[in-house]
């Protein structure tokens, strides 16, 4: 097995393949908040290994992703498991291969009702420290929301329409109660 040369992406050392999850587990918070980031992760990683990225790499567009433009802040760091100096560094690194912009206006102005970020107005609207997606993540931005889109349809197989609407409206309305309690 240590001889073993390895061909394909991914391919990994006998023993340390993914493991398939068959717990006859709870239905409790802990337990689906593990099996769905599992699943994230495992369809994340096709992702990550198709564009040669590295974890932290993939984790800052993911984050990019859901949060929009960001500065470099104690949360975008605790995201991506690093300080904020080395999320500082990862940043730098992505820059050299635009995968990721810094924004440089120091004006800000704010968005008007329904404006949307843009890569021309978010110059002026966010601060010196401010990166967003660059134009090399645009095809990994547009396969991680399909994978987003998958594994929605994923968790909802065998759902009627009316029952798989009100899963993600139920799902929606937890998390807004879920972001409430965190900004207590």
């Amino acid at each position: 097995d240590y001889t073993v040369r390895r061909i394909m992406p991914g391919t990994k050392k006998l023993g340390s393949e993914r493991t398939v999850l068959m717990h006859d587990a709870d239905v409790d918070a802990w337990t689906v908040n593990y099996y769905e980031r599992v699943l994230i992760r495992r369809e994340g990683e096709s992702i990550r290994l198709q564009y040669h990225l590295t974890h932290r790499a993939m984790l800052v567009i993911a984050y990019l992703y859901a949060f929009g433009p960001s500065c470099v802040t104690e949360e975008f760091a605790w995201y991506v498991g690093v300080s904020q100096r080395a999320l500082s560094q990862t940043l730098r690194m992505m820059s050299g291969k635009k995968l990721v912009i810094q924004m440089r206006e120091p004006e800000e102005k704010e968005l008007e009702e329904g404006e949307e970020w843009t890569v021309e107005n978010a110059a002026e609207t966010k601060a010196e420290d401010t990166w967003m997606p660059g134009e090399a993540a645009e095809p990994i931005l547009q396969d991680w929301n399909r994978m987003l889109t998958d594994l929605d349809a994923m968790m909802t197989e065998g759902f009627t329409e009316s029952e798989k609407t009100e899963y993600l409206a139920l799902r929606k309305k937890s998390f807004e109660g879920i972001k409430k309690r965190l900004s207590l």
